[in-house]
């Protein structure tokens, strides 16, 4: 992936990175990336943030009432798509994101998320994933919620990246 964001960025595209994770935490990935700009989830940062905070999560349509909000040049005035776009996402949760895009890439989808990438002829990766199973998921998640040093970070430059275009 980190082969496409340089063509993006070689090509003089505008890199947005939006997500419904945290905004410290996406801020972070988007500098190493490299993006221009990056939105998450906004949270509240005081010594009186509830254990529970009422927040708005940056899901779904939200993502496109905050880029709308934020980045309001990126948008063409008269169809309301993003003018010279290629969306990326895993989630069905942001097809409002990617049908405004003007081209779209999917990345592991779900059955669902890859019958639909097919009627829009949209592109389809398949990315290598760390573990085999739901049950090695759940251990690989517990063991670095305890720290455990054999959790190895992922070698993402070193996988395969199968391409599969649904049209």
């Amino acid at each position: 992936m980190r082969e496409r964001i340089a063509q993006h960025r070689e090509a003089g595209d505008t890199l947005v990175l939006i997500s419904a994770s945290p905004e410290p935490y996406v801020q972070v990935i988007g500098r190493l990336l490299g993006f221009d700009h990056a939105f998450g989830t906004t949270i509240r940062n005081d010594e009186s943030m509830p254990l529970f905070p009422a927040l708005v999560n940056n899901k779904g349509a939200e993502k496109i009432r905050r880029l709308r909000k934020e980045l309001p040049q990126l948008f063409c005035e008269k169809t309301g798509c993003v003018l010279d776009s290629h969306g990326y996402s895993d989630s069905c949760a942001d097809l409002p994101m990617l049908e405004l895009c003007q081209s779209a890439t999917v990345i592991n989808p779900s059955p669902r998320l890859h019958a639909i990438a097919c009627t829009r002829s949209w592109e389809v990766l398949r990315l290598p994933l760390p573990w085999k199973n739901r049950r090695q998921r759940m251990l690989l998640r517990l063991r670095c919620l305890c720290g455990s040093p054999q959790v190895k970070p992922i070698q993402w430059n070193q996988t395969q990246i199968t391409h599969s275009n649904p049209s």
